[in-house]
């Protein structure tokens, strides 16, 4: 990796593919309005594949500092409201657009800059399963404790954005619009058997490890990323239904299990990140 070198994370194998892959409508997914069936369909397919690409990517050098980052999240009549300005409250990023002398540049030219972004969401407090778990859309799936937006695991093109696009030293890089994200756990978040953020439909997004220090893999988990066990949140210790974050495909939320799913816009009408 390109900076400085970290090894808290594993590395990732390469991914086996797998067969008998099928469209979202015969798993019983459901599709939310204005969530594409081509989506919906190559997250299933990507999903299925496993991506025999390596992660062998580059990450973005740069310790760009954002002090004037905030988030705030308050509950207040069953809802968990969520606000701030979508930089990332405690740690730096890369240096965003890539340069063309950047070793980074010959892999993924992004020429994104970072900017701020009005979070404003309200998430049920309590929320309650569906009976039916429902396509992700893309772009977020989620908002972390931090602030930053949790995007589903593909990228534009429908590939596996962690193989195949540069982030920075925190796994987060910007996209069309200036919104950085992340499209799941990186080295400056919680990797704790701790709550790291929330899905769309209310949900709490944990760590990569489980209450006993383990890592948690795929095969621990149900079809949309998650399970359930008893967790501490909201103050106390419940049995309740969760995500988590992975280090293998596809990273975090894969689906909704939700019955109550919180619709965003698009980012967009980002303000400049300030002068330096």
């Amino acid at each position: 990796r390109q900076g400085r070198p970290d090894h808290r994370r594993p590395p990732v194998p390469h991914r086996r593919r797998q067969s008998k892959c099928q469209p979202p409508e015969r798993i019983g997914l459901r599709l939310l309005p204005g969530v594409s069936r081509r989506w919906c369909a190559a997250y299933r397919r990507l999903g299925c594949e496993r991506l025999l690409v390596p992660r062998k990517k580059d990450n973005r050098a740069g310790e760009v500092g954002w002090p004037d980052a905030v988030v705030s999240s308050e509950e207040s009549n069953g809802r968990r409201v969520v606000t701030g300005n979508a930089l990332p409250v405690g740690h730096p990023t890369g240096t965003f657009p890539t340069k063309s002398n950047d070793p980074a540049y010959q892999i993924d030219r992004n020429p994104n800059a970072i900017g701020r972004h009005t979070v404003d969401l309200s998430l049920p407090l309590d929320p309650i399963m569906a009976a039916t778990a429902s396509c992700v859309p893309m772009g977020i799936v989620g908002i972390s404790l931090n602030g930053v937006a949790v995007y589903n695991a593909l990228d534009d093109a429908g590939r596996d954005a962690a193989a195949h696009e540069v982030q920075d030293l925190c796994a987060g890089h910007p996209q069309g619009a200036g919104e950085y994200h992340y499209h799941g756990p990186g080295f400056c978040q919680n990797e704790a058997h701790t709550l790291a953020g929330y899905a769309m439909d209310g949900f709490g997004l944990f760590g990569i490890y489980d209450n006993q220090g383990r890592e948690i893999v795929n095969a621990d988990l149900y079809e949309c990323h998650g399970h359930t066990h008893n967790i501490e949140l909201n103050g106390s210790e419940t049995a309740t239904y969760h995500y988590h974050l992975t280090n293998s495909y596809p990273y975090t939320v894969s689906c909704y299990r939700g019955s109550e799913i919180v619709r965003t816009r698009p980012a967009g009408g980002g303000l400049p990140p300030p002068r330096r």
